[in-house]
């Protein structure tokens, strides 16, 4: 296959390399994986099935009251959106309800002390108030009901402005600051008040991020590269030291999250930046530590759902943003009495459907589909990918790298006006059969047979849509690589 190369960056018909919005939350349910992001002055939510093709999208805040003044926060399994057209409150995971209030019904919500909890199977929203030097008063609505469900009380006299909040089987635990910078302070909700407690990071960390659950509550601070996590008690009475979770020597720290995995199990990951993009996931029981550790582009989502854990990072592409998906499994090590994580399996989705009108974006959607197959077969970028036109229409060939040179997979992609693709796959080989049309013979033997040809090494593909089906290629050649390993 001879092609006539596609033009640089300084062709006037290029498209402009698609950006990646910012991910304002991340979801998991076990079966999809569920992206909410913000884009066109609103917020945006893909579902995508994790074992499956299918991709689902939803446009959350369809007036374009959401910009760069408004707020999100994000806590361990439900979100909160704040303009000034109201507030929009939902859980991450595929198919989690949404509600919508207006500002007359919680119109303080744009406060930078409003945090979302899930507690006892439904949405709170914590809320705290006050001015510096007066303490804060506390308080909580309940979503469902749009009342006032808790408060507002005094939550002591040192607490200053909110930094998270959590819950565990005790109810609801808001964070706050305090006059030091090394300092914060613990504040559970009670029936009969709030019981309070300052902890002190040490050495001068600074707070970063908590989760809750069960009995423990998990608190992630971080000076420069040492970052530390300790766990106190839900009812606020004890609490163990501080575990180092070190970066590289050579790193630069990123994003951090946490997350609790049940029981006194939280899942902690953060980014480190050295020779390579790398993000450490560590599982933290009881004051032992596992890590495990992979190249992957960046952090910007950390999900749970039972005893899997998400991570995600969505990153640019060349027509639609990609979004990359790592999951791990939780197994617990009986005769070490601790928890640890499986080694990571990689998806890549693209987020968006982009259109295929001309030739430079149907060059640009050809190297966002190869990039998806080979980083969901491979967890790497495709090797040797050349992009162009043959015959009047847009062509991608490419190796999806395998352990060695017999497992590679080479691919050859045609990318149609209408947006409708074909895909031919050859394992083992050099080179993939070109892209074209199967003739009706061909056509009857699939029928019958499963396969067009008689090689148990290539897959022909037809595709109503290249960017949105995408996926059945991925789950196809698995299927493959099964039964031919």
């Amino acid at each position: 296959m001879v092609f006539r190369q596609s033009p640089g960056p300084t062709d006037d018909h290029a498209p402009v390399r698609s950006p990646a919005p910012p991910v304002v939350g991340f979801g998991i349910d076990g079966d999809a994986y569920t992206v909410l992001c913000q884009r066109d002055g609103g917020v945006e939510r893909w579902t995508f099935a994790a074992h499956g093709t299918d991709a689902q999208s939803t446009r959350l805040w369809i007036d374009g009251d959401f910009d760069e003044t408004s707020r999100v926060v994000v806590t361990d399994r439900v979100w909160l959106l704040a303009s000034s057209a109201g507030v929009l409150v939902g859980k991450p995971e595929p198919g989690g309800a949404t509600v919508r209030l207006a500002p007359k019904e919680w119109g303080a919500a744009q406060q930078t002390s409003t945090f979302p909890l899930w507690i006892d199977g439904a949405i709170r929203v914590l809320r705290a108030s006050g001015e510096r030097g007066n303490g804060s008063a506390v308080s909580m609505f309940d979503v469902t009901s749009r009342q006032q469900t808790y408060g507002p009380v005094q939550a002591s006299n040192t607490a200053r402005a909110l930094l998270a909040a959590c819950a565990t089987v005790h109810g609801a635990v808001a964070i706050y600051t305090t006059d030091r910078d090394d300092e914060v302070d613990l504040c559970a909700l009670r029936k009969d008040g709030v019981e309070h407690k300052t902890l002190s990071l040490g050495g001068g960390q600074r707070f970063v991020c908590a989760a809750g659950g069960g009995s423990r509550i998990a608190i992630v601070s971080r000076r420069d590269n040492d970052v530390r996590v300790r766990t106190v008690a839900s009812d606020l009475r004890s609490e163990l030291n501080s575990v180092p979770l070190a970066a590289g020597t050579r790193s630069t720290l990123g994003a951090v999250r946490v997350v609790h995995a049940g029981g006194s199990t939280f899942v902690i990951a953060h980014e480190e930046a050295g020779e390579t993009r790398e993000v450490v996931v560590t599982v933290f029981d009881d004051g032992k530590t596992r890590t495990v550790r992979s190249k992957f582009p960046a952090m910007h989502g950390l999900a749970l759902a039972g005893k899997h854990v998400a991570i995600a990072a969505l990153i640019p592409g060349a027509a639609t943003p990609i979004l990359h998906v790592q999951q791990l499994t939780l197994v617990r090590d009986d005769a070490r009495s601790e928890s640890y994580a499986s080694a990571p399996k990689r998806r890549a989705y693209l987020v968006g459907d982009p259109p295929s009108s001309t030739a430079a974006v149907r060059r640009a959607a050809l190297e966002d589909a190869a990039q998806v197959l080979a980083h969901s077969l491979a967890a790497q970028p495709p090797r040797e990918l050349q992009i162009g036109e043959i015959g009047g229409r847009e062509r991608a060939v490419f190796v999806v790298p395998g352990v060695d040179v017999a497992k590679d997979l080479a691919v050859s992609m045609e990318l149609r006006e209408d947006g409708s693709g074909i895909v031919n796959v050859k394992l083992g080989a050099a080179t993939a059969p070109a892209p074209r049309e199967l003739t009706i013979i061909e056509k009857l033997r699939v029928l019958f047979t499963g396969d067009d040809d008689g090689d148990p090494d290539t897959s022909h593909f037809e595709l109503a849509s290249l960017s949105r089906d995408i996926g059945q290629v991925v789950m196809a050649v698995w299927a493959l690589k099964l039964t031919r390993m």
